[in-house]
């Protein structure tokens, strides 16, 4: 969501063309929302084009995903998963998930809404840290204004730590 006084500019680009939003999605919204001239809060969805490696994995390759995005589900199931039946036999994992966005030239309040992120995330603009989030079942926002370029391209990363198993009891999956 970008929003805020005198908040004009275009919507973001980097996201995607569904119409919908998943429930489970990284949005910054679709639409927008004007007072007079002013645009007071420009939504745009970014489910698509996203990249997701392993945590500290630097030498393989990042997999291109759409959102919304659950890694363990396309794992081998293990006997010894330390979920065990509770996590239907899949491991869970470290994941750093990226994407490219650029943001409209004026500056404003620029905030990106996670509808869930299973678990322990993290959430960084530019390299720098601006939320983090134990819980996987609940929605929040991350305030990227601080370190967010207005005009520019910025790269958000997203991590989430699924790896401290068991933490249900019933399958979470490891993902956005």
């Amino acid at each position: 969501f970008f929003g805020g006084r005198n908040c004009r500019g275009r919507p973001l680009t980097g996201g995607g063309s569904s119409p919908t939003m998943n429930s489970t999605a990284i949005i910054a919204g679709a639409g927008s929302v004007r007072r007079g001239g002013d645009v007071i809060l420009i939504r745009t969805n970014l489910d698509m084009g996203w990249t997701v490696a392993e945590a500290g994995s630097w030498n393989l390759p990042a997999e291109r995903v759409d959102l919304p995005h659950d890694w363990s589900i396309h794992q081998k199931t293990r006997p010894d998963a330390p979920g065990a039946g509770s996590n239907g036999f899949f491991p869970g994992a470290a994941l750093i998930y990226r994407k490219e966005i650029a943001l409209p030239e004026k500056p404003c309040q620029a905030l990106l809404e996670l509808d869930g992120a299973y678990r322990n995330c993290e959430v960084a603009v530019n390299g720098n840290t601006v939320a983090q989030h134990a819980y996987g079942y609940t929605a929040f926002f991350a305030d990227l204004t601080r370190y967010a370029r207005f005009g520019e391209v910025n790269e958000i990363a997203i991590t989430v730590n699924n790896s401290a198993m068991p933490n249900s009891r019933w399958y979470s999956g490891t993902g956005l």
